[in-house]
């Protein structure tokens, strides 16, 4: 038994100081006589305080994430600032900064020394490892006998001994080894031996955990019956991981462990809960063993052998070492050397009863499951498990790594839920009842360790069945789950990486998203909940809820929802027509696709995709804010394989009238949408007139080539010219070889001219097909207006169609089946076709006739008419509205333009999310098609001044015979090195007299519009002005929230506006700056009347950095409360000042959160804004990387910059580390060529560096495309 806990009357607390700390790691406290540590394990209490709102834990979580494992030894850790902690030593955390109270808190971990581990324990230990690495003589550096049938985790060297968690399923059962096979039996009996071993020294720590987390997680065990590995004594820890690493002198573990060897969240662990790692090292005298760390606490543990460490593994943590005696030869390092640590946790869907048990097989090597619902007494029974494959399972391979009475014991209790489940299902009016719950235990023996028969224990926590035994037996069990869920949700609310993720699914929920404890699809809607005696209804078993473990990966769920009837009546019917197909292959049957579900793939796919997933094919412009939404880039990213991540759409999030818009508005812009708008730019448009003109100039020939004649004469020239080179026959055969070929590229350029109108052809086609079928609905609206009497008499088979359709909805037939040839509709192979229609109005209006049902009944005769025709409705539709843009905004030859073809010959039915049911959604095109009309219509390839826009006329007039090629005017677009040479030297002439007066173009459009074209970032006219006494990026000013509320509000609403221009642009507060702004307007109309007006505002200038956005004078209030939030005075005196790439991430907003952070200030915005504070001071310059991983986040005109001159292809890496590298490789090149092109002091003078460098590619993007810039220096 655990020795009781330290209680103190009273106790005090010291802060540590330590010297060269990150200010951003949280502080910590020694606090004497604690009352949660042990007296058993004497040692220091440390304590550290969270501010535990979701904004202060993401900027923490943020943080934590750019932390790596510290490589040095102890010396160097303690001089960084961190803190080491020493057997005995506990880690305790409290929520509130000021809280002083020591039981309000959870235990973060505790150190466990040599002494504390008896002797049998580390003996036992000490064998196993020997065992499971092999004797010293015959072990590599490569393998040892535990690796040759251990289950792998992830992709180093990380093995698991135990049970396993199928992520993509959610099921737990014996790592997959454990089955039997030929080879597998001494595997078997190690991993016995091992995990008997690691079991006990690990419960040996738990002893010497805090007496209320022992109580907490013993009963949490016992409640929900979990397996006990090792041990029976094991309560704590459902599973091992063992790695592995030989000590190869290095102190990064990465290349052996992999991402185990990195710094990194074990996300899939219970916050409720602590991992136990065990040190069995084995390493030469003398060696420093290395160091655990736990990376956002700035603390860290020595790995000496037999040292345990208790933590939580949601923390980010990692490790180094071990490290040899300096001066040690790398290649003398022994083979039998070891770096061997044995972890032992609980996976999180175990103790949340988020999984399902794989405990036996039927005869078949079918699978039976203990599914969730069967763990929950709660749950009312309406499902049956089905799934698939002969695997490992507890009943027959828990053996391997359990004791006997843990095997039986868990086994019983398996058939004991599943018997209590299936009870259940009886009909109420059995009154069947099982008042007593021991019989079913102890009627059961088996054989111990020893041989001897012993019965099955009873289980305290058997749930009996009726009565009030029942009720009782479920008070205490919510009260126990209710004790549980306190807890794991206040370990979780100071766990910075789990806390702002649960504080993001509470905000959702709130708002009806998604949520980690919302019930499964189709479950019962009062599962797991109870009624409280006002009538409200309250959750209960948060965790311990129906089954909601995610499954989109597979065809269906492992726990099948009971089939409604109507679902079979569908299935009958789907099953009949094969079976009539196959019987009558002149009869043809199909199913309709009016419900949402039906379209698979076509339906969902990418029509789901994210906001990052789009923005990256906008356009190649910094103006790119508008295809952006002015809006930052959220989201995780998985990592590891098995993982399985759920896409939540736009429609998942936002409330009210203006977020339905923004919805819609994002929604219609993805896809193929954004795509047009960045192949519409001018070097695109450039290469297809190239294309055209070379198609029309190519002169027809009349030599006829024969293929396979070309092909041996090519082979026979090919070996005369390698035999005899110089002969005239070789001088023929080649003559002949060159005609040949001049007229297969005649005959391909011929034919590509030729293509393009077919292209248009088909794209025209598609289009009036579409128009067609909107015909077709629009008539059947006018005879479902003229009623059924008038319908009886209609002999045209649309009118047929349409009765049939209107009996069907009065009916209460789910599925009717509607055939072609019974309302004479004949299409080619003239067979009938059935169309069996999904009536969801049957079951909405439970039998009674609909009143209004013009819109089902149309779109059903859409429905009807697309399957007759086997047409992909929702792809057939959106290309047809798509075609009708294009045509409509430039004329059918933008339908001849390759780009074009190759959107409208790959579109896909997802290509486009209109947010409307599948059916409709290509009928309320007016306003889903909205801002696709919008966007065309503001770009520049309908400016006839633009460079696109010339380009697009020549196109088209060459085209259509109204140009000659005589009379085509093709320049070249691509940007020389002499033109960017001569906008910085322009740049500076104007720097130098901004009054002059000059004919140069380019001047005087600096003239004009310095802000805007000038390339030197920091000479431009507002950044002067933002750095003078009215702005906020003066030193005493910028580190103050109202210099940095300041600064955000310049950059996010105000920048280029004329009311930054002529007031201060500094402000103390929200209020004071709605104060001034409302002193304006009353003061000068003109202010007032631009204020209220949809375009250019005296307050905010939505044009400010080009296409237009959403900015607004309305968003300055979230600002000032963004930065009260997230606390700006300690990020930015943070010590080492922050980097560049922390304080791009620092203005991130995340939009799953409930109170937006910097809304509207966007990539451009945030990337800008970061710059201003390098030149402050108060932020790291940017390395080449992060400038490079700067510009592949925007994608804009930086990368369009890049690409003009030459030193980006058109050709993008897939991945984006390639990118990066391809920029980093791309701005060096740069950097040397400004070198070399420009002197010292003219560097100096344009303040050039990689801020200036990035600035100045986007402005010669944009001079480019004014034609400004002259090619000769």
């Amino acid at each position: 038994m655990p020795l009781p806990s330290r209680v103190a009357s009273s106790c005090r607390e010291e802060p540590l100081v330590l010297q060269g700390r990150n200010t951003r790691l949280p502080d910590l406290y020694e606090v004497f006589d604690h009352p949660k540590h042990p007296s058993n394990n004497p040692g220091r209490s440390i304590v550290i305080k969270y501010d535990t709102r979701p904004i202060a834990m993401k900027d923490q979580k943020q943080f934590e994430e750019s932390l790596e494992v510290p490589l040095g030894q102890r010396e160097e850790l303690k001089a960084q600032g961190l803190f080491e902690l020493r057997p005995g030593d506990y880690v305790f955390c409290r929520p509130g900064l000021e809280n002083t109270d020591p039981r309000d808190g959870i235990t973060i971990g505790w150190v466990v020394g040599p002494e504390k581990h008896s002797q049998k324990c580390k003996h036992a230990l000490d064998e196993a490892t020997d065992s499971a690495l092999g004797p010293k003589e015959t072990r590599t550096a490569t393998e040892v006998p535990l690796e040759r049938g251990a289950e792998r985790v992830g992709e180093g060297r990380c093995y698991n001994i135990a049970i396993s968690v199928e992520l993509p399923t959610g099921c737990i059962a014996p790592q997959a080894a454990m089955k039997p096979s030929g080879n597998c039996e001494q595997f078997h009996k190690l991993c016995r031996v091992l995990s008997t071993a690691i079991a006990k020294i690990s419960m040996e720590d738990m002893d010497l955990a805090p007496v209320d987390l022992q109580d907490l997680i013993r009963t949490r065990t016992e409640m929900l019956g979990l397996p006990r590995v090792g041990t029976h004594g094991n309560y704590a820890f459902q599973t091992i991981q063992c790695n592995i690493a030989a000590a190869g002198g290095l102190a990064s573990l990465a290349a052996q462990l992999a991402s185990f060897g990195e710094a990194h969240f074990d996300d899939k662990d219970c916050p409720g809960h602590t991992t136990n790692m065990q040190v069995a090292s084995q390493l030469p005298e003398g060696w420093d063993p290395g160091y655990f760390h736990l990376v956002g606490l700035g603390v860290f543990v020595a790995l000496d052998k037999h040292t345990s460490f208790n933590f939580q593994g949601n923390r980010r943590h990692g490790a180094s070492g071990p490290f040899p005696p300096p001066g040690t030869d790398l290649s003398s390092i022994p083979a039998w050397a070891y770096r061997f640590t044995l972890i032992s946790y609980p996976p999180s869907r175990m103790c949340n009863q988020k999984c399902r048990y794989r405990v036996a097989a039927t005869p078949s090597s079918e699978p039976i499951f203990l599914a969730p619902e069967m763990q929950n007494p709660e749950y009312d029974p309406s499902k049956v498990t089905s799934t698939t494959v002969g695997s490992a399972n507890f009943f027959r391979d828990g053996h391997h790594f359990m004791d006997n009475k843990s095997h039986v014991e868990f086994a019983i209790q398996s058939l004991y839920r599943q018997t209590h489940y299936l009870l259940k299902q009886l009909p109420a009016h059995l009154g069947v009842q099982r008042l007593s719950t021991s019989n079913f235990f102890n009627d059961i023996t088996y054989l111990n360790e020893e041989g001897e028969r012993v019965a099955v224990e009873a289980w305290e926590w058997a749930p009996p069945l009726g009565g009030e035994e029942e009720e009782r037996f479920l008070e205490r069990w919510r009260a126990g789950t209710a004790e549980w869920d306190a807890h794991v949700q206040k370990a979780t609310s100071m766990i910075p990486a789990k806390s702002y993720r649960s504080a993001t699914a509470r905000a959702e929920s709130a708002v009806g998203g998604p949520s980690s404890t919302s019930r499964a699809e189709g479950t019962p809607r009062d599962t797991a909940r109870q009624s409280t005696a006002s009538g409200s209804i309250v959750r209960v078993n948060a965790e311990a809820s129906t089954s909601t473990n995610p499954g989109p990966s597979r065809k269906r769920c492992w726990v099948e929802i009971q089939t409604p009837r109507f679902l079979l009546d569908k299935r009958r019917l789907e099953a009949e027509a094969i079976r009539q197909g196959e019987r009558a292959p002149k009869r043809l049957r199909t199913t309709g696709s009016y419900t949402a579900n039906h379209g698979g793939k076509g339906s969902l796919g990418k029509a789901a995709m994210g906001e990052d997933e789009w923005i990256s094919s906008a356009s190649s412009d910094d103006d790119l804010e508008t295809a952006k939404g002015g809006k930052g880039k959220g989201g995780t990213k998985g990592k590891g394989k098995g993982v399985v991540k759920r896409q939540r759409t736009k429609a998942s999030k936002g409330k009210g009238k203006e977020s339905k818009n923004t919805q819609s508005e994002v929604l219609a812009s993805q896809g193929f949408v954004f795509r047009l708008m960045n192949f519409s730019d001018a070097s695109h448009v450039h290469a297809e007139l190239n294309k055209l003109l070379a198609g029309a100039q190519t002169i027809p020939t009349d030599m006829a080539v024969d293929v396979e004649e070309y092909d041996d004469r090519y082979e026979g020239t090919t070996s005369m010219i390698e035999s005899d080179p110089l002969s005239l026959n070789t001088v023929r055969a080649v003559f002949d070889m060159k005609q040949g070929s001049d007229a297969i590229y005649a005959m391909v350029q011929q034919s590509e001219y030729a293509n393009r109108q077919h292209h248009k052809r088909y794209a025209l086609a598609k289009l009036r097909t579409w128009k067609w079928l909107r015909s077709i609905r629009e008539a059947a609206c006018v005879l479902i207006k003229k009623g059924k009497a008038s319908l009886r008499n209609e002999k045209s088979w649309l009118g047929r169609l349409v009765l049939q359709l209107i009996y069907a909805h009065e009916s209460s037939e789910r599925y009717p089946t509607i055939s072609s040839g019974a309302v004479g509709f004949h299409v080619p192979p003239e067979m009938p076709v059935d169309f069996i229609y999904d009536n969801r109005m049957a079951w909405r209006a439970f039998g009674h006739v609909l009143q209004n049902m013009d819109e089902p009944v149309a779109d059903a005769v859409v429905e009807a008419v697309r399957t007759w025709m086997r047409w992909d409705l929702l792809k057939d539709v959106k290309l047809g509205w798509f075609v009708e843009i294009v045509e409509e905004q430039l004329g059918d030859a933008a339908l001849t333009m390759d780009y074009v073809w190759s959107i409208v010959a790959s579109f896909r039915s997802s290509d486009v999310s209109l947010g409307a049911p599948p059916a409709r959604s290509g009928y309320k095109y007016e306003r889903d098609t909205k801002l696709f009309r919008e966007t065309l219509t503001d770009h520049p390839i309908m400016d006839t001044t633009s460079h696109e826009g010339h380009l697009y006329r020549q196109y088209r007039d060459f085209l259509n015979g109204d140009l000659s090629p005589e009379e085509l005017h093709i320049e070249e677009l691509d940007g020389s090195w002499n033109q960017y040479a001569d906008m910085w030297r322009k740049a500076l002439e104007y720097t130098r007299d901004p009054d002059q007066v000059t004919d140069d173009k380019f001047i005087q459009l600096l003239q004009g519009d310095a802000d805007f074209y000038l390339p030197i970032r920091e000479k431009a006219p507002s950044r002067v002005r933002s750095r003078s006494e009215l702005g906020p990026y003066r030193a005493e000013v910028i580190t103050t929230p109202a210099g940095i509320f300041s600064a955000v509000v310049w950059r996010a609403i105000t920048y280029r506006s004329e009311f930054s221009k002529n007031h201060s642009m500094t402000f103390e507060s929200s209020e004071a700056l709605a104060a001034l702004v409302r002193s304006i307007t009353e003061a000068n109309p003109t202010a007032a009347a631009k204020q209220n007006s949809k375009g250019n505002t005296y307050f905010c200038d939505r044009k400010a950095y080009g296409q237009p956005t959403r900015r607004s004078m309305d968003l300055h209030p979230l600002y000032w409360d963004s930065i009260q939030q997230k606390v700006w005075s300690k990020f930015v005196h943070a010590n080492p000042k922050p980097t560049f790439s922390a304080a791009i991430k620092y203005f991130q907003e995340d939009k799953a959160i409930p109170s937006k952070v910097f809304p509207q200030l966007g990539d451009l915005g945030r990337l800008t804004l970061t710059g201003d504070l390098v030149y402050a001071g108060v932020v790291q310059e940017p390395t080449v990387v992060e400038m490079a991983q700067a510009i592949v986040e925007l994608d804009a005109g930086a990368i369009a910059g890049l690409r003009a001159l030459k030193f980006l292809t058109r050709t993008w890496p897939a991945t984006r580390g390639a990118k990066v590298e391809a920029v980093v490789e791309a701005l060096g090149a740069i950097q040397e060529k400004m070198t070399d092109t420009f002197t010292e002091q003219e560097m100096e003078e344009a303040g050039f560096d990689l801020l200036s460098l990035e600035h100045s590619l986007c402005k010669f993007s944009r001079a480019l495309r004014l034609n400004v810039l002259s090619k000769d220096i």
